[in-house]
């Protein structure tokens, strides 16, 4: 499979989550868009990442996650030098 998402692709994507109206619906659509492994990837990820925007060191994360830090390294990257998708969503739900 291509690793590179089109942008006609991603907004498609993007409007599908757009349209969902509750947390019930997102789950949902996320249970049956992707596999428990994706799924469990994608939570693990954005605990990373939480963690990364508290100051957490990448060893201490890695260690309570139980992943490499490689992968928190990866996360980390993607928080810090990303385009602020991560550090937006994360700062809005730490508002709630």
């Amino acid at each position: 499979m291509n690793q590179q998402i089109s942008e006609r692709d991603m907004n498609l994507l993007c409007s599908a989550l757009l349209v969902l109206e509750t947390k019930n619906e997102v789950k949902k659509f996320l249970t049956d868009i992707t596999s428990p492994t994706e799924l469990t990837h994608i939570v693990e990820r954005l605990k990373i990442a939480q963690r990364v925007l508290k100051g957490t060191p990448y060893r201490t994360i890695a260690k309570n996650l139980n992943c490499s830090t490689t992968t928190v390294s990866k996360v980390a990257a993607k928080v810090l030098h990303g385009s602020g998708g991560l550090q937006k969503g994360i700062s809005r739900l730490s508002a709630d």
